[in-house]
């Protein structure tokens, strides 16, 4: 077991990887001045606040600063005021952290020659109360020595560095805890489809199992400040991406997996479109709706990013909707549209219709479409 800086330190260096994702969100969506003074933290979230709080959003960010430390400092004491130990498991185990959907990390596992289909996956070890039950009391004081180092750490950072650190920092003292729970469960093994954020950076170097799921594109022009650790067994949905990996991962083995996505059929689906969103692209999405509808009538279904926060915007877009696409929905369709999202590699295999409107003209899209 390490010393409590040595926690705060590896936790600090993630935090500084998630910032650097953000600057490269800032330079490819958000280039110019408006958002200039925006922190570097969930950017695409933060332009839909500035958007929807106006003049309340700055006072918001300083109550942000202040509450966000204090929590993690207090969760910190809370913990050891746990309601009931659990007993270690000592049998072997899978703990998935799941950033879009159980059912991807599932289907990876089962399709995997490496982890027996019998193995019982735990998706809902992610909690303060669940870490904290299965470490020691000395383990906890740790955590919270790690915890107030880490904003030492953060409070010596230039104004507007220790801003974005600070932000990201919001589930500090839970990740702390992930790093004592991982070093812990040295045999079992840790599953996410998250290529880079905080807790793959923590994971790929805390344990000697670590499996990563794809779950969409990765952007190689991130310029990460801290290298990422070791994986010991990649899914990849095509070998095209094994090299993007590499760049960032020390990689052990690797193997091919059929995203093998369950489409839902409904009273609609053999003549509708399905438009996937993504907010950053709502402009071009409307648009392209627009001149579609002006052509043809064709029911139209649309599935929200369920990670994106939408301005008012959004009414516009979902005018156009004949049904919405819950978050856990994935509706078969005859065309698949959308700006460039990883989805359409699971439309793909199931022979449906899919346009890019990052890759194709809006007009040759809509025309398409219309003789189709």
């Amino acid at each position: 077991m390490k010393s409590p800086s040595n926690y705060s330190v590896f936790l600090f260096q993630a935090l500084e990887n998630e910032v650097a994702i953000d600057e490269r969100v800032r330079a490819l969506l958000f280039p110019g001045p408006s958002y200039k003074s925006l922190p570097n933290c969930k950017l695409i979230k933060q332009v839909a606040l500035k958007n929807k709080l106006k003049l309340l959003y700055w006072p918001l960010i300083c109550c942000s600063l202040l509450a966000i430390p204090f929590i993690n400092l207090s969760l910190s004491i809370f913990s050891f005021f746990k309601i009931k130990k659990r007993s270690i498991i000592q049998e072997k185990s899978v703990y998935a952290f799941a950033t879009s959907s159980k059912s991807l990390i599932s289907n990876a596992i089962k399709a995997s020659n490496t982890i027996d289909n019998s193995t019982n996956v735990d998706f809902d070890f992610f909690s303060i109360h669940r870490l904290a039950s299965e470490l020691k009391w000395n383990e906890l004081f740790i955590a919270l020595r790690a915890c107030l180092y880490l904003y030492i750490l953060i409070g010596k950072q230039p104004f507007k560095r220790a801003i974005d650190l600070t932000l990201h920092s919001l589930d500090s003292f839970k990740l702390i805890l992930l790093i004592l729970f991982i070093e812990k469960k040295d045999k079992d093994i840790f599953v996410t489809d998250d290529h880079y954020q905080r807790w793959a950076y923590l994971i790929s170097h805390h344990t000697k199992s670590f499996f990563l799921v794809q779950h969409g594109f990765l952007d190689t022009d991130i310029s990460f400040k801290n290298k990422y650790g070791h994986i010991r067994h990649l899914l990849v949905s095509d070998l095209t991406f094994l090299p993007q990996f590499e760049k960032y991962y020390r990689i052990e083995n690797y193997e091919v997996f059929s995203i093998n996505l369950e489409l839902t059929k409904i009273d609609i689906s053999e003549t509708a479109l399905l438009l996937a969103s993504s907010y950053p692209f709502i402009d071009e999405e409307i648009e392209f709706l627009r001149k579609l509808t002006l052509v043809c009538k064709i029911p139209i279904i649309i599935k929200l990013h369920p990670s994106h926060h939408y301005d008012e915007r959004k009414d516009i877009l979902l005018s156009y909707a004949s049904r919405i696409s819950e978050n856990h929905e994935n509706f078969l369709c005859k065309h698949f549209v959308s700006y460039n999202s990883f989805l359409q590699y699971g439309y793909k295999q199931k022979y449906v219709n899919c346009f890019s409107l990052k890759n194709i003209e809006i007009d040759k899209i809509v025309h398409t479409i219309k003789i189709s």
